[in-house]
């Protein structure tokens, strides 16, 4: 799932170097287009925050878990179920966060969070540049152009 997010953020990426972009030829154009593109983009970013609270919520539910499995509070049954191995180990609360912080699932569940944080991230600031900067620069390209004509 991680190489997913990873791809799914290069694409992102060329998408919004291509929908900020301005066509000066085409500039009647590119007002009416912005608008399709913004809602093209509040679409993506509610997507997006929508993936990032269930994963965020499975990665507390795996913490919760981890931490009954690391402090020896899980049941054998409920061990086995997920498919830990049963270590004869308890640790003290002290050393959890070590632990934890060293499991390959909780890593993996913390990088897809992270990678759709990126993702979350890169579609305000596409957002924003749609929103107030393109429109600006539009605006200001249109009142040069007035100005150098002599209206």
């Amino acid at each position: 799932m991680e190489e997913k997010y990873s791809v799914k953020l290069s694409e992102m990426l060329q998408e919004a170097e291509q929908d900020i972009k301005i066509d000066f030829l085409k500039l009647q154009d590119e007002l009416v287009h912005n608008q399709n593109l913004i809602g093209k983009w509040m679409t993506h970013q509610q997507i997006y925050q929508t993936k990032y609270q269930f994963l965020e919520l499975g990665y507390k539910q795996l913490l919760a878990s981890k931490t009954k499995y690391y402090t020896g509070k899980m049941s054998e049954d409920e061990i086995l179920s997920k498919g830990w191995e049963i270590e004869g180990t308890k640790i003290l609360k002290a050393e959890l966060n070590l632990w934890v912080d060293d499991d390959d699932e909780m890593i993996k569940s913390k990088k897809q969070l992270l990678l759709l944080k990126q993702i979350i991230t890169l579609i305000d600031k596409t957002l924003d540049i749609l929103i107030d900067q393109k429109k600006w620069t539009v605006k200001n390209y249109i009142d040069w152009k007035k100005w150098l004509e002599g209206n």
